[in-house]
Order: structure tokens, then sequence, then C-alpha cells
């Protein structure tokens, strides 16, 4: 059985290259998440050149049998316009033909609280003739958050015999047609991937050629959420196909692809790889795959023949030093003696984007991910049972040189309301993987105005900066929100999946990785959080300047000047009562940053030092 879609993570933890999860990681047992936002599918369409054999977008109810096994008595349903109606309730499926009707299985709405599984499943009604295809792929749209252990499964028969699926964690290793629709490590609990999201399914060996085929889809388990299917077909496999499934560009090798990477964190080299399955029915020869950007000089592997189903792999590490500040590309193709003969080029190329910064290093990289591949969720206060107040949320950073934090920016998810408030704080990881969210720093607390929600973001500045030696840290946000009454959401990066406990949360003293990136970002500015308090009427001349600064104010009062250094620093401070001239002579050459404040506003100037 082969399932042509496999997610980075799942591949990740296959091949070992992702971040060794620890054993105090957990899915949440007993939380069930309300849906966060309706996601967009990302991944590599379906080729719409494609020969169809058959296809069935739910139209018509009785294509389809409706039934159910086991004791518990809940099934699917078809129709226009069907949405979950249970308490956890998973948005409907935006499907290419959505508006004339769609599967559900509500899964929620059932409520199961027995021990009997849920076997509810839809069968087509009629066979499907397959005679002259002898390899053929199966597809279809679909929307679906896992919650604990429960299965979807696709089935395909050649006698309209099915195999009794009444386990989830069941072996189908032996069971001819049998597909798990998806594969352990490719979700997130609680998380849709996409809506809707495209899943592929070699069923050649199943039903090539075969006179009558019957399809099955089927949902094992107790009390999950809702699964939306439509828009299934049976078409051709190509002879020669060569899909480029994946690439990855980390930083650190672990597995995690960091959005934005301050320049001292950055290191010398970066881990670069991809993985290119051969999706056609015949061999490729002389397959190369390669990454190419301006960040750094193109890696490649080549293998000599790659058989249908088989996966070339690359990882490599390719040098950085001295990458500039800015945005990079990476792309990744795939060729081979073959690439005239495919029937769809399209899916021969991947993108993946990073930054290098001056002062902001974030997992996330929401804004700057390739066009139309950006997919987003939330976590906030109304997303667990008994997390309204004091739930907590995280996001792991690797310091590979000093790094001094002056504070944090979030950027927030729809839904967040005016008057919750949230601290942000700094973790060592060894304190937090045991279970205990003690900080290293925590900010004072920050009431969420208008001003935040107009602009996004809020941007929490630390009494003072904290300076972070070489090891592994986790930036941290805990949210109240008056019971729900000012809720709070920050949005979670979906786009690049990331391995292990990259972002978690805490709640009742235990420590969960339901989260994949969630934006909440360290920041070296010595500006950030002052945004809402500018200071006015304020002038730093000359600059650049060979020691003596004068600073002029317009208004009369009483001034602090603090001189920063680049790491954050104040290495001097001045009060003034108007305007007056500093003497900075006897520091060394460089960029200092000065903090003028009146006590109620702040403005900050940077000075060179020549």
């Amino acid at each position: 059985m082969n399932n042509l879609y496999t997610s980075a993570m799942a591949v990740a933890l296959l091949t070992g290259t992702a971040m060794a999860q620890s054993g105090t990681e957990h899915w949440a047992p007993v939380l069930k998440t309300r849906a966060g936002h309706s996601a967009p599918g990302h991944q590599t369409p379906v080729d719409a050149n494609r020969d169809v054999v058959w296809s069935n977008d739910f139209a018509t109810p009785s294509d389809w049998t409706i039934a159910h096994d086991g004791n518990f008595n809940a099934d699917f349903q078809i129709g226009v316009g069907l949405e979950s109606q249970g308490d956890f309730g998973t948005p409907a499926i935006e499907s290419t033909t959505a508006a004339n009707g769609y599967a559900m299985y509500d899964s929620d709405a059932a409520g199961n609280t027995t021990t009997d599984y849920e076997q509810a499943h839809i069968t087509t009604a009629a066979p499907i003739d397959l005679t002259g295809h002898p390899n053929v792929i199966l597809s279809f749209e679909t929307q679906y958050r896992r919650y604990n252990d429960e299965q979807t499964f696709l089935v395909v028969s050649t006698d309209g015999n099915f195999p009794t699926l009444d386990d989830p964690l069941m072996d189908i290793s032996a069971m001819p047609g049998v597909f798990r629709v998806w594969e352990d490590g490719e979700l997130t609990q609680g998380v849709s991937p996409g809506n809707p999201t495209v899943r592929e399914f070699n069923i050649s060996a199943a039903a090539g050629d075969a006179p009558q085929v019957w399809v099955r889809l089927q949902f094992t388990g107790i009390y999950g959420y809702t699964w939306y299917i439509d828009d299934i077909s049976i078409y051709d496999q190509y002879q020669y196909d060569s899909y480029m499934l994946n690439g990855f560009v980390s930083h650190r090798g672990d597995g995690s692809e960091f959005g934005r990477i301050p320049s001292t964190q950055l290191g010398s080299q970066m881990n670069v790889g991809a993985w290119v399955i051969n999706k056609g029915y015949d061999v490729l020869t002389n397959v190369t795959a390669s990454a190419s950007s301006t960040a750094f000089a193109t890696v490649s592997t080549n293998a000599a023949s790659l058989n249908p189903g088989d996966t070339l792999f690359f990882n490599e590490w390719a040098s950085v030093a001295g990458l500039a500040t800015g945005a990079y590309t990476v792309d990744y193709t795939v060729t081979s003696d073959q690439s005239g003969s495919e029937g769809n080029m399209a899916n021969n190329n991947w993108q993946r984007t990073f930054e290098v910064t001056d002062d902001m290093y974030s997992l996330d990289q929401i804004g700057g991910h390739p066009e139309g591949t950006e997919v987003l969720t939330y976590f906030g206060t109304n997303q667990f049972t008994g997390g309204a107040d004091g739930v907590m949320g995280f996001t792991y950073y690797p310091i590979i040189e000093e790094f001094a934090v002056t504070g944090m920016q979030i950027e927030l998810a729809n839904g967040t309301v005016v008057g919750g408030t949230l601290q942000v704080s700094l973790h060592d990881s060894t304190t937090l993987m045991a279970d205990d969210p003690t900080p290293i720093e925590v900010s004072n607390d920050h009431e969420v105005t208008q001003a935040d929600l107009d602009a996004g973001v809020i941007n929490v500045a630390f009494d003072n900066p904290v300076t972070l030696d070489p090891g592994a840290y986790y930036a941290g946000i805990t949210m109240y929100s008056n019971e729900n009454a000012n809720d709070i959401r920050v949005l979670d990066d979906l786009t690049v999946p990331q391995p292990g406990i990259s972002s978690a949360l805490f709640l009742d003293a235990t420590l969960y990785s339901n989260i994949n990136a969630l934006a909440l970002r360290l920041s070296s500015d010595p500006t950030i959080g002052m945004e809402e308090s500018r200071l006015t009427g304020v002038g730093v001349y000359p600059n650049p300047s060979t020691g003596l600064v004068n600073v002029a104010f317009v208004n009369t009062g009483k001034y602090t000047v603090d001189v920063l250094n680049s790491l954050g620093q104040t290495v001097q401070r001045t009060r003034m009562n108007g305007t007056s001239t500093m003497d900075l002579s006897t520091m060394p050459k460089g960029v200092y940053s000065l903090r003028i404040s009146n006590g109620t506003a702040t403005t900050v100037d940077r000075v060179v030092l020549q």
C-alpha cells in the first residue's frame, strides 16, 4: 500500500532528522480544542490534466450507502451546508464543489461516552469499472482534525466485501486495499492541516484493471471531531512522475525551521535537504534533486535510478558564513532523464523562505512564506477546558552566542478582545521539560488595548535586558481572559511542520505538544514596547559623532537619557533639565541607542560613534 502524500514531519521522524521528543511530551488526553482559523489547503493540487476514470462530487446522496458496524449508533450524512453540531465544531469543508454537497461524519456531536468504538462508513452504491486501467490513483478533498487515537480509513474492494475495522490501532499490513488516510506523525492534535487537504492513494495493487471496485471511507474511534469528505476521483497514474515532496532549511539541523534568525544566532552553516518520490509506475533514471539560493552554493544529490514508490533524500550542510541580513528563498528542483516525458511537471519544485535579521528571532514566519502556502491557526484562552485564566504557551529558541533579550513580540489572531491581560517570560528548557514553568524572567502585566488589536501585534519589554548564554530556552506567554470575557488568541503557524515540542502549552501542571510554531518572538531591539508612548520634540546631533552628542528638547522638563550598547545594556545614564551635551568619547566606536524618557513617554535614537 502506498499513500502518496507524506508530510514533512512524518518523513523527518522516519529519517531521524526531527528533534528527539522529550519523555514529558504529551498529547492532551482529556482536553478538547475548539476550532481555530479555517486554514486554506496548501498541498500540491492534483494535476488538472490527469485522465479521470471515475469521480463523484456527492451531489447525489443515493450514489452512496450509509451504514455503521458495532454497537454505537452514529452515521455519516451527505448533503448541502452540513456543519458540525458538537461543542467543539470543526469548520465545514471549503472543497471545490462544496456548494452541491459533501459527506460529513460528526463524531463530536455524537458525544460517545461509552467504550464502544464508532465504526461509521460510506460505500459506493454501485461498483466502478477499472478495466483497462492497471495503474490508478484515488484522491479526495477532506477537512479533518484528530483528537486522540481515532482513525480514518480508505478501503477498496473488488468483491463487495470489507474487513472489520473495529480498532483504530489495528494492524492493517495484511489487509489488501486498506489505507490509513493519515499516517502517524502527519497530524497535530486538534489542528486541521488545511481546508481542504487533498489526499492521494495508489490503489493499483488492490484494484487496478478490476471490472468491479467498491470504495469505502470509514471512521473508527471514540468521541472525535468532525470529518468532511468531497470530490473523490480515480485517475490514471502517469508513467513518469517525479514529485518534490518537501524541502527543508534549518540553521540548527534538528528538524526545526526558524523563520527569522538573528545574524548572531545563524552560525556558519545551514542544514539543507529534500525528499523526492517517484509517483509514476515506471523507473526514473539519472534523478537529481537540488536546492539553490542566493544564501548558499547549490547543493544536490543524484540517483542512477528510482523505482516506483521509492524516495530519494538528501541532507547536506551549506556554508552561510557572513550572510547579510535580508530575506532569502530556497528553490528545490528534481530532474531526470524522463523529465521531458513527465505527465505533471508542476510538482517538480518546492520553496522555503527564511530571513536573517538584526534583532528578531522567530520560529514562525507569518507574512514571509512563499505566496499561497501560509496556513495558520491559533492558541488562546478559549481553546481548552480550564484554560481561560492562566494558560501558558511556549516557543523553543536555541542560543548559540550570547543574546540580550529586551522583550517579545506576539502576533494576535482574530477573536482577541480588549481587556485581557498577558505576561511574557523566559524559561530554561531543562526546567520546563520537567513540567516546571518557573521563569528566568517575567515581564510586567500587559492589558490588551484597541491599539494592540489595530496593530495586530503586541510588543512587551522586560524591565531590563536579559542576557541568555548559549543553550536551549523557551519564550513563554501567560494569558488571562476574565473567564473568557476578554479572550486572547495568538497565531500558530502551521505552514512548516515543526518537530517534537518546538511549541507547547502548559495546563493542569502538565506540558503538552499541541502547538506547532506559536508567534511568540524574541527581540533584542532596545526600542521594543515603546511604540505606544513615543516622545516627540527631541533632536540628537551631530550623528555620526566623534564623542560629543547634543540632545535638544523643544519642551522644558526633566528627562533621563540612557545610552545602550549593541547588547541592549545600559552603559551610561544622564539626567537633564533641557538641552544638554553628552560626552561619549571614552566609549568604543560603534552604534549606540539613546533611550530618552520624560517619565510618561519615550523615544530612541541611534548614534554612530566614529
